[in-house]
C-alpha cells in the first residue's frame, strides 16, 4: 500500500513539474498566476496521499482550515458586493454625491453674490470717506477764521494796552512788586512742600533700607537653611538606596529560596503519583477517533464547496483551477475599484464639506466684519455731525465776538482819532498813504500808528534851534591855509573835487577841535600879517 501510494505521488509530481515548466515558459498574466495554483495542487495531492497513507501533520490541517475560512469570506464578500442591495447603496451614493455638487454650486454663486456686495459695499464707503476729508478739508478754513478773530482780538489788545500805557506806568511799579511779591510766597510754599517730600523721601528711603537688610537676612538664613535640608536630603537619598539595595538582595535570595521549594513539592508530587498506561491508550484512540472524524467532515465540506463553486461559476473546480482563480481575481479586483471609488469618492465628499463649512465660516467673518465696520462709519459720521454742529456753534460765537470786537475797535479807532485831533496832529503823511481817506481803519492800523509815532518821536526828538545856533559860521580861510601850509607834503598836489572835500571836512570836523576853526575871519585869533597873505593871494 505504501509502495502504491509513493507510486502515485511521484506521478503527480512528475505532472506539477510538467505544469510549472509549462507555466514558466508562458509569460502571460494567467501564465503568471499558473505556477501558483499547480503548486497548491501539489499541495493538495501530497496532503490527500498522506490522508490514505494514515499520516497527519497539524500545521497543513491549520493551513487547510484558514484556507477554508479565507475562502468562505471571500465567496461571502464577493456575493455581497454583486447583491443588488448593494447597487442601490451604490447608486444612492452616487446620488447624494451629485446632489451635494449641486448644492456646492449653489453656495459658490451665493458667494459671488456676497463678494459683488461686499465690493458695491466698500466702494460706497470710500465714496463716504472721500465726503468726510472733504468736509474735513473744509473744516480749517473755518479755523483760519477763528485765527483771524484771534488776531483781531490781539490786535485790540495791543492797541489797548498802547493807549493805556500812560494810564499804567503808574501802576507798573506795584503790580510788578505784587507778582513778585506772589511769586515769592508761591516759592516759599514749593519750598516748604519741596522740604516735606524731600524729607518724607528721605524717611521712606530708610525705612526701604531697613526692609532690604531685612529681607538680605532673611534670605541669608533662608538659603543657609536651604544648604542643611539638602545635605540632610542627600544623606537620606542615600541611606534609602543602601536600603534598596538591601531589601532587593534579601527579597532575591528568598524568592530562590521559594522557587527552590517549589521545584522540590512538584518533583515529590511527581514521583508519587501512579501511572495507568491502559487509560492512555484509550485516550489516545478516542482522540484518533475524533481526528479522523473531523477529517472526514472537512472532506464532506471541502467537496460541498466545490461543489457549490461549481454551480456559482459553471465551471468544474477540479478540472479548470486556472479559470476558477481567473475569476476570483477578476472579481477581486473589481470589488477593490470599486471599493477605492468608494473612498476616494467619500474622501472628496469629506474634502468638499470642510470647504464649505470654512467658507460659511468666512462668509460669517466677513458679515460680522462688514456689519463692524458700517456700524464704526455709522459712528464716525455722526461723530462728524456732532463736531460739525459744534464748530457751526463756535462760528456763531465767533461772529457774534467778532462783531463785538468790531464796535469796540470802531470805538477805539474813534477814540484815536480825536485823540489825534486833540493832540492837533498833522494829516499830510497819512494823505500821501491814504489818497482818499484819514480816518483809522483795520487795515490801516498797521501803518497808520507806527507813522505816527515816528511823526511824535521827531517832533520830541528833533531841536528846534536854527541851522545859525547849531553851526556858528562857515570854516575860517586863515585856520584852514594855515593848516595847509603847516602840512609840509613832499609829493605833488591836486585840486580836491566837490565830495572829496566834503569827506574830508567831515573827517576833520569828528577831530576834538574840529569846532574851533567854524567862526568868521573877523573873529579869528591868528595875527594880521596871515589876513595880509590871504589877501594878496587873492
Amino acid at each position: 500500500m505504501n509502495g502504491y501510494y509513493t507510486e502515485k505521488t511521484n506521478g503527480t509530481n512528475t505532472l506539477t513539474e510538467q505544469r510549472i515548466v509549462k507555466a514558466a515558459r508562458d509569460k502571460s498574466p494567467a501564465g503568471r498566476r499558473r505556477p501558483q495554483t499547480i503548486r497548491q495542487q501539489r499541495i493538495l495531492d501530497r496532503e490527500v496521499s498522506l490522508h490514505h497513507a494514515g499520516i497527519r501533520h497539524e500545521p497543513e490541517d491549520s493551513i487547510l482550515c484558514n484556507l477554508e475560512r479565507e475562502y468562505f469570506e471571500i465567496f461571502t464578500n464577493t456575493y455581497i458586493a454583486c447583491s443588488p442591495t448593494k447597487k442601490k447603496e451604490v447608486a444612492a451614493v452616487i446620488s447624494s454625491i451629485v446632489t451635494l455638487i449641486d448644492e456646492r454650486e449653489a453656495l459658490a454663486k451665493d458667494v459671488d453674490g456676497t463678494g459683488r456686495t461686499l465690493k458695491e459695499m466698500d466702494a460706497q464707503i470710500t465714496e463716504v470717506t472721500k465726503k468726510v476729508n472733504d468736509l474735513k478739508r473744509k473744516v480749517p478754513s473755518d479755523l483760519q477764521y477763528m485765527n483771524r478773530c484771534l488776531q483781531g482780538q490781539k490786535a485790540v489788545e495791543v492797541l489797548e494796552s498802547r493807549l493805556d500805557t500812560t494810564n499804567k506806568q503808574c501802576c507798573m511799579v506795584i503790580t510788578e512788586n505784587r507778582a513778585l511779591r506772589e511769586e515769592i510766597d508761591h516759592i516759599l510754599i514749593e519750598r516748604i512742600n519741596f522740604n516735606k517730600l524731600y524729607y518724607g523721601y528721605i524717611q521712606n528711603l530708610n525705612h526701604g533700607k531697613k526692609l532690604m537688610m531685612d529681607i538680605i537676612e532673611q534670605a541669608t538664613i533662608a538659603y543657609d537653611r536651604r544648604d542643611e535640608w539638602i545635605t540632610r536630603l542627600n544623606a537620606l537619598r542615600n541611606r534609602a538606596s543602601g536600603d534598596l539595595k538591601m531589601h532587593v538582595t534579601e527579597m532575591g535570595a528568598l524568592q530562590k529560596k521559594l522557587d527552590n521549594e517549589q521545584a522540590l513539592e512538584e518533583f515529590m508530587a511527581i514521583k508519587g503519583q501512579f501511572r495507568n498506561m491502559a487509560n492512555l491508550e484509550e485516550n489516545t484512540r478516542k482522540q484518533r477517533e475524533k481526528q479522523r472524524e473531523q477529517m472526514e467532515i472537512c472532506l464532506s465540506n471541502y467537496i460541498a464547496i466545490m461543489d457549490e463553486i461549481k454551480g456559482f461559476t459553471q465551471v468544474n473546480p477540479q478540472t479548470d483551477t486556472e479559470k476558477i482563480v481567473q475569476l476570483y481575481v477578476d472579481s477581486e479586483e473589481r470589488n477593490m475599484s470599486d471599493f477605492n471609488f468608494i473612498n476616494e469618492l467619500r474622501f472628496d465628499m469629506e474634502i468638499l464639506t470642510d470647504q464649505v463649512i470654512a467658507k460659511q465660516d468666512q462668509i460669517q467673518q466677513q458679515m460680522v466684519i462688514s456689519e463692524g465696520y458700517v456700524n464704526r462709519q455709522k459712528q464716525s459720521v455722526k461723530e462728524i455731525k456732532d463736531y460739525l454742529t459744534r464748530t457751526k456753534k463756535q462760528a456763531e460765537e465767533a461772529k457774534k465776538n467778532l462783531s463785538l470786537t468790531n464796535s469796540t475797535l470802531a470805538n477805539i479807532y474813534n477814540g484815536i482819532g480825536k485823540l489825534f485831533q486833540i493832540c492837533k496832529c498833522s494829516k499830510a503823511p497819512f494823505l500821501q498813504l491814504l489818497r482818499k481817506t484819514i480816518t483809522l481803519q483795520s487795515y490801516l492800523k498797521i501803518t497808520y500808528l507806527p507813522d505816527q509815532q515816528v511823526i511824535n518821536n521827531k517832533m520830541i526828538v528833533l531841536p528846534t534851534s536854527t541851522i545859525e545856533k547849531i553851526v556858528p559860521s562857515n570854516p575860517c580861510p586863515l585856520c584852514v591855509d594855515l593848516e595847509l601850509v603847516s602840512d609840509v607834503i613832499d609829493s605833488l598836489q591836486f585840486v580836491l573835487t566837490r565830495e572829496e572835500v566834503i569827506d574830508k571836512l567831515s573827517l576833520r570836523l569828528e577831530l576834538p577841535d574840529g569846532l574851533e576853526r567854524l567862526h568868521n575871519v573877523s573873529a579869528c585869533h591868528l595875527p594880521k600879517s596871515r589876513q595880509i597873505i590871504q589877501k594878496r593871494y587873492q
